[in-house]
C-alpha cells in the first residue's frame, strides 16, 4: 500500500520553502509564498492532512491536484498521475532544470510560433487612459494619489501601456498589459484602494499564454544586449526603465521563463534583484541560470525591507555599473 502524500516531501523536493510556525501559519497547515500572487510572506496555507490550500492574501484555493497544477503550470492529468504515482521528484523537477532550459531552448522556434496569438485578440479591461484622469473627480483622485506616491507620472506609467479600471472585477486597480511579440497575452491589476488582494492576474482560462512563461518587459529588450536585471514585479520593472530590466511576477523562475531569458543571449552581466529580505529566492535563481549563460550572474544586494521600487531610477543604475 502506498504511503499518504507527504506535502512536506513534496514542496522539499521542489525547493519550494515553507514555514510551519509563525505570523500566517494556521495550525495543522504549512505556510508558502504564494505563486499566485508575488506574495512574500507566507500567506498560503495548506492543510498538513486533506491538502487544500488557501492564500489569506489573494483568496486562490483549491485543491492538491490544482496546487501542483499551479506550482508546475501542469495539465490535470499529469497532476493527477504524479500524486498517484508518488513522484515528488518529477512535479518541478529541479534536479534536470538545466536539462529542462536546454530541451525548449532547442525547440525554441518552434515554442514561439505555438505562444503567438492567431485568431484570439486580448483586451485589457479598462475605462480609463492615465492622461484622463481629473483631480475633480473622487475615483480619479486615488490613482493620481497612489500613482503621486510610487513617486511616478500617469505619463511615465503611460508608456507602458498601463490604463486604469473603475469597475467590474478590476475594479480601482491599475492595469498592466503583459506582451509577447508585441501581442497583449495577458495582463494584471494593481489595487489603488484597500483592498487587501493587491495583485489580481488575468486567469490561465482568459490568458492567451500564462503569466508563468512570460516576462515583464520582454519585448523591450535587444537580443544580445550587454546586460540585463532579473527584477519580481511590474513596479519594480518599471523603476529600471525599459530595455534594462524583466519582471517574473514573483520571487520564483519557472523552466519556461529561464529558457525566454536564455534565448535572449545577453553577453556580460545579469543582475538578480529580488525584494531586500528575498537573497535565499535570488541564490536560487542564480544557480540555476549560471551553467545556462554566458554572461556573469550577480546579486543585487538591498536593504532588507526594501525592494528596487523604493530607490530612484539613477540609483539604481548606478549600482549595477
Amino acid at each position: 500500500m502506498k504511503n499518504p502524500f507527504d506535502i512536506r516531501e513534496y514542496l522539499t523536493s521542489q525547493e519550494v520553502h515553507f514555514k510551519e510556525e509563525g505570523e500566517n501559519i494556521g495550525m495543522g497547515s504549512v505556510g508558502i509564498c504564494c505563486p499566485s500572487c508575488g506574495d512574500d510572506n507566507y500567506h498560503m496555507g495548506i492543510d498538513v492532512d486533506t491538502k487544500l490550500y488557501n492564500c489569506w492574501k489573494c483568496e486562490e484555493q483549491g485543491n492538491l491536484v490544482k496546487l501542483i497544477m499551479l506550482l508546475e503550470d501542469c495539465s490535470t492529468t499529469s497532476a493527477f498521475t504524479r500524486i498517484k504515482d508518488g513522484q515528488y521528484e518529477k512535479v518541478i523537477d529541479r534536479k534536470n532544470f538545466q536539462e529542462q532550459v536546454q530541451e525548449l531552448l532547442t525547440q525554441f522556434s518552434t515554442i514561439e510560433e505555438m505562444a503567438k496569438p492567431e485568431k484570439k485578440k486580448l483586451e485589457v479591461p479598462f475605462t480609463h487612459h492615465l492622461h484622463e484622469l481629473d483631480e475633480q473627480f473622487i475615483f480619479d483622485r486615488m490613482f493620481l494619489k497612489f500613482i503621486k506616491e510610487r513617486n511616478y507620472s500617469p505619463e511615465e506609467l503611460a508608456e507602458w501601456g498601463i490604463v486604469a479600471e473603475v469597475v467590474g472585477e478590476y475594479g480601482y486597480r491599475l492595469m498592466f498589459p503583459v506582451t509577447y511579440e508585441g501581442e497583449i497575452v495577458s495582463y494584471l491589476g494593481r489595487t489603488v484602494s484597500n483592498d487587501k488582494t493587491k495583485y489580481k492576474n488575468c486567469s490561465n482560462d482568459t490568458a492567451i499564454i500564462s503569466m508563468r512563461k512570460l516576462l515583464y518587459g520582454y519585448d523591450y529588450i535587444t537580443k544580445g544586449q550587454d546586460s540585463l536585471v532579473i527584477c519580481e514585479g511590474v513596479f519594480d520593472t518599471i523603476r529600471f526603465g525599459k530595455g534594462v530590466a524583466v519582471g517574473i511576477f514573483g520571487k520564483d523562475m519557472s523552466v519556461d521563463q529561464m529558457a525566454l531569458l536564455c534565448s535572449l543571449d545577453i553577453r556580460k552581466e545579469i543582475w538578480i534583484a529580488l525584494d531586500g529580505e528575498a537573497l535565499y529566492d535570488a541564490d536560487k535563481i542564480a544557480k540555476n541560470l549560471k551553467p545556462l549563460v554566458n554572461a556573469q550572474v550577480k546579486i543585487l544586494v538591498l536593504e532588507s525591507g526594501k525592494d528596487p521600487d523604493n530607490y530612484p531610477r539613477e540609483e539604481l543604475l548606478e549600482m549595477i555599473k
